[in-house]
């Protein structure tokens, strides 16, 4: 047994340039055709692509809406120099195909692929014989992907929507903008883009589980429950037993403690956050300890947050007003307080961490010339990532098609097909994540059925066990919605590790686990001896799949895209980048496991 170590946090680590072409990547092997239509579809093939997969687009004659939304240079219309195509097609092949009338083309190439993906409406993938039932006659080992706004069962089955229908009826919608205004939509096509993540995942999962089991199968996703389980699901849990309703309040966030708000600075606007008392002090002594620190009624957090957040607003940004961005950060750093700049997209260009990390690539492009786009948001130690491609020329791989499609299937089988429902019963999980960014990444493995035990200690509660409780007003670690939300199906066990004996504790758990998932702040597992050498000395067949998790809208530009043109930036309760991040983690941790299963 090996160890899988992941880490969910904002952090810079020393990683092989992603140009490295000598090492295989971890979906090498794997075959996939992509009938897209729209975005969601686009970047679940895109994911599986930049982790070694082969694409296969298959595109209508003309071309996919991709390649006409743009934007185009000069703005001038080209299939293939649309922006929005150039980025979701790295590393994909193109081949044109009428699906009104190529069925034997298409089921040529699912006879050859491990996955198909698409995002058309059931009825009218059943007319053009796309669904997973036509398509695994020839490939029983075949896993579908379908993208729906609604899922295929159910009543609202048949309907059509558009981004902002699946994120009304997941409920994020109610939780963005300010009160007594109309709600906002999220931007730039978050719903869409967190749906094909989430089936992306799903795919990686399904790939695991047939290694074990031996059979392909069907997956039916629907983007209005990609947005419930990871983003709202928690005012689920109010709403039920709490008969609270989680809405919207413009720059902050609702239910927990002061402050967690978007307050504006010298030069722009940043996110302020303290989850516990401690955090609270030390922006109170960074701020000179002013005297309205003493109020009576600035202390009880949940009250300041529901009944004096306007004033205290008020009096922290009169303090914030004279220092920039930059200035503010160091400062907060040194304290010790989470806190991230709203950055632009000029900002995010620009950063000094995402260029550490080597986030952004040059591509040649034959028509659209150099571009500077994202890579793959994750590093793995042995198995890198890497653009290997640009976004193809309208049906510029025809013939290669054709030669994938005389091709079998990837055979590749990691373990003998004797598992149980989904594979993952025999992996376990050490489960040192907190608040959400960890403890995100532990509950997608608990709800594949993997065994994952959850440390916690009594001496620093678990900020998701702090806040307004489910039912009535005193505080209750056994009650906060979010902790509920994230961490079922779960074991707990409360270990205190600051202490000889604690460490000893997690080292022998980290010995009998599969992947270790953790999130905590930069070196503090490295200061108990529990980082990942120190595990990998306990189980040597360990393996590092480091993923970035920015919980807070530090590089994410999303906080400065959501507003009114010329507004400030506004907040949600629900938010984006944690959950985007951990569905990575677990995706990517599964893969782990699946390479692993199949190493010698």
């Amino acid at each position: 047994m090996g160890v899988i170590f992941v880490t969910a946090t904002a952090r810079c680590m020393n990683v092989p340039a992603q140009t490295d072409e000598a090492r295989p990547q971890p979906l090498d092997g794997v075959r996939v055709v992509e009938i897209g239509g729209w975005v969601s579809a686009a970047f679940a093939g895109k994911i599986l692509a930049d982790l070694g997969a082969e694409v296969v687009t298959a595109e209508p004659p003309g071309g996919s809406a991709l390649r006409r939304y743009g934007p185009f240079p000069d703005g001038e219309p080209d299939p293939n120099q649309s922006g929005l195509h150039l980025y979701l097609s790295t590393n994909k092949m193109s081949a044109t195909l009428d699906l009104e009338r190529d069925h034997g083309r298409l089921r040529q190439l699912a006879a050859g692929a491990d996955v198909v993906i698409h995002d058309t409406p059931r009825a009218e993938a059943e007319r053009l014989g796309i669904t997973h039932e036509a398509l695994r006659a020839g490939n029983e080992r075949l896993i579908s992907l379908e993208l729906s706004p609604f899922g295929q069962t159910g009543p609202y089955a048949g309907y059509k929507g558009f981004e902002i229908n699946a994120a009304a009826l997941g409920g994020v919608i109610m939780q963005l903008g300010l009160p007594g205004h109309p709600p906002l939509n999220p931007p730039l096509f978050i719903g869409h883009y967190q749906a094909g993540l989430t089936g992306a995942m799903a795919v990686m999962v399904a790939l695991t589980s047939r290694d074990r089991l031996g059979v392909g199968q069907r997956i039916d996703l629907a983007e209005a429950d990609s947005w419930a389980t990871f983003h709202t699901g928690n005012g689920v849990v109010q709403w039920l037993f709490g008969d609270r309703r989680t809405m919207r309040h413009g720059r902050r966030v609702a239910g927990g403690p002061y402050p967690n708000t978007i307050l504006g600075c010298k030069d722009g606007e940043i996110r302020l956050q303290a989850m516990t008392k401690r955090e609270w002090r030390r922006i109170i002594d960074m701020m000179g300890s002013p005297a309205w620190a003493g109020d009576p009624r600035f202390q009880d957090r949940l009250k300041m947050n529901e009944m004096y957040a306007d004033e205290l607003d008020g009096l922290i940004a009169d303090w914030l007003s004279t220092q920039t961005k930059d200035e503010l950060f160091q400062k907060f750093y040194d304290f010790g307080v989470p806190f991230t700049p709203v950055n632009t997209a000029a900002d995010f260009l620009d950063h000094p961490h995402l260029k550490a990390r080597r986030f952004f690539v040059e591509v040649e492009h034959r028509k659209a010339g150099s571009l500077r786009q994202p890579g793959p948001p994750y590093k793995f130690a042995k198995t890198p990532c890497r653009i290997r491609r640009p976004a193809p020329l309208l049906g510029e791989h025809n013939d290669g098609a054709s030669d994938m499609a005389s091709t079998a299937a990837n055979k590749h089988v990691g373990v003998t097909a004797n598992g149980g429902a989904t594979g993952f019963e025999r992996i376990r999980v050490l489960d040192l994540g907190w608040v959400w960014a960890g403890a995100v990444a532990g509950h997608v493995f608990a709800d594949m059925g993997a065994e994952v035990i959850k440390v916690e200690t009594r001496k620093r509660l678990d900020p998701a066990r702090q806040g307004r409780p489910i039912v009535g007003d005193v505080p209750d670690p056994e009650q906060n919605p979010l902790f509920h939300n994230v961490n079922r199906g779960k074991k707990s066990l409360t270990i205190d590790i600051t202490t000889a004996e604690g460490r000893d504790l997690v080292l022998r758990l980290a010995a009998i686990s599969d992947v270790v998932v953790e999130n905590m702040s930069p070196h503090a597992l490295a200061k108990a001896g529990l980082d990942y050498p120190n595990m990998r000395r306990v189980n040597p067949r360990s393996l590092c799949s480091p993923t970035p998790s920015w919980a807070r809208p530090d590089l994410s530009t999303n906080c400065a895209a959501t507003a009114t043109p010329r507004g400030p930036s506004w907040g949600s309760t629900a938010s984006a980048p944690t959950p985007t991040a951990t569905t990575s983690a677990a995706s990517t941790t599964s893969l782990a496991t699946r390479r692993r299963a199949s190493s010698p």
